[in-house]
């Protein structure tokens, strides 16, 4: 069996590396309703999708490509695991990934885009996206937020069975206990005790497959 090595990337400031307009259309700070299979919060639309993240340096290209992803949000001590696909039907990059939790984060309505406002018991987005709005109103730009990519060294290896071979590393890693998470809180200022950090993504068990994980904190 080949092993997958997994680039784990120093995290980034989301801020840092992408423009991240207001969301000042009026929410009442709770409220969400269906539409169609969606669940979306009851607002107007504004912003477009591709303005929801507008990149400003060559982070993006370099490194929002396809793998895996976590958000950390540092004022709720919540941090989120992703995988984003190359290779399946649908494919997704990191960056299309991405726009869409920071429209759940902030609450933010898109018809242009499929997006369901998830709530995964007992937190979830929806339940991220009302403290925010507690916290900062219509204001919030994600100044919190500090993103990790990590990026499979050679993809092709995992054209056979990719997104279950995703899901097992966004498993194993969706743990504060894993030593993958515990680097990456050492980096990211504050008081980061790790019994604080829970993560709050759906987990799927997934593939187990012959892995390491290289990092690239230089």
């Amino acid at each position: 069996m080949t092993e997958i090595t997994y680039i784990v990337n120093h995290p980034v400031k989301l801020s840092d590396h992408f423009e991240i307009p207001m969301d000042q259309s009026k929410w009442d700070g709770t409220s969400y309703e269906k539409k169609g299979d969606n669940t979306v919060p009851v607002r107007d639309r504004i912003i477009h999708f591709k303005n929801l993240l507008i990149p400003k340096t060559n982070y993006a290209q370099k490194y929002c490509t396809a793998g895996l992803y976590l958000m950390f949000f540092n004022d709720f001590k919540k941090f989120y695991v992703g995988i984003a696909t190359k290779h399946a039907k649908t494919p997704e990059g990191i960056l299309k990934r991405i726009r869409k939790h920071r429209a759940k984060a902030t609450a933010t309505y898109q018809i242009t885009q499929s997006i369901n406002h998830t709530e995964e018991e007992p937190y979830g987005w929806r339940s991220l996206a009302k403290a925010r709005y507690k916290k900062y109103g219509n204001k919030d730009q994600l100044e919190d937020c500090y993103l990790v990519t990590i990026n499979p060294k050679d993809h092709e290896n995992l054209v056979e069975d990719e997104k279950n071979k995703l899901w097992f590393i966004e498993n194993l890693i969706s743990s504060n206990e894993h030593d993958v998470i515990k680097k990456i809180l050492s980096l990211i200022p504050g008081d980061n005790l790790l019994k604080d950090w829970v993560s709050f993504n759906d987990i799927n068990t997934g593939t187990a497959h012959k892995h390491e994980f290289v990092y690239n904190f230089g």
